[in-house]
């Protein structure tokens, strides 16, 4: 196993630093978060603080997944698999539910979503199943009896369902910026960027 040491001020293995860096990750997610809730103005921002709320509670359930971690007080490891589960589940509904978002902001035609995203909801619906399985065996993680966090195989299909939404939602803004005249682009890409560069 590779041992990372630098200065004399840290010791651990590579998975030690990974884990540093996404408890960090959550936690700076969680201030970014609460900053642009507190900037926006109730009556006018309302979409916005739900959409900002929903962030928070993915960036929350992170955190307390990588907390829950190897920790051994009684229920952890149940907290740790419903954690788990639920953070998969979250992060597929809420691409979904951006890629929805993102083709009403262009088109604001409800007929338009009717007609195609109760099909785009499958993909979303069957990692929602695949979750709710995983409390019972393993399916995307497994939690070990001492309680440690494991990826399984079938993870890679989370990943792909989660990034087909935000990309169809990016395309879409990109294919159809002129005929709009909505400016979504920049925002779209400064709200993609991060997550791209950051998995």
């Amino acid at each position: 196993m590779l041992i990372y040491e630098w200065r004399g001020a840290f010791y651990g293995t590579i998975d030690d630093i990974r884990i540093v860096r996404d408890q960090y990750a959550g936690c700076i997610g969680c201030l970014w978060v609460g900053c642009l809730l507190d900037g926006c103005p109730a009556a006018q921002q309302a979409k916005k603080r739900e959409n900002g709320f929903s962030g928070l509670t993915l960036c929350l359930l992170e955190t307390l997944s990588f907390w829950l971690d190897e920790e051994s007080f009684r229920g952890a490891r149940q907290m740790n698999i419903l954690a788990n589960a639920v953070l998969f589940m979250l992060n597929a509904v809420f691409s979904y539910a951006w890629s929805v978002y993102i083709d009403y902001k262009l088109f604001e035609d409800i007929r338009r979503l009717k007609k195609y995203y109760i099909y785009g909801a499958i993909p979303a619906v069957v990692v929602c199943l695949m979750c709710v399985g995983n409390l019972f065996t393993e399916v995307f993680f497994w939690v070990t009896p001492d309680n440690v966090y494991y990826r399984a195989s079938w993870v890679w299909i989370t990943y792909v369902v989660t990034y087909c939404y935000l990309s169809y939602g990016a395309v879409l803004v990109f294919r159809y910026r002129n005929q709009t005249n909505k400016y979504l682009f920049m925002p779209v890409m400064l709200f993609l960027t991060p997550i791209f560069l950051c998995s």
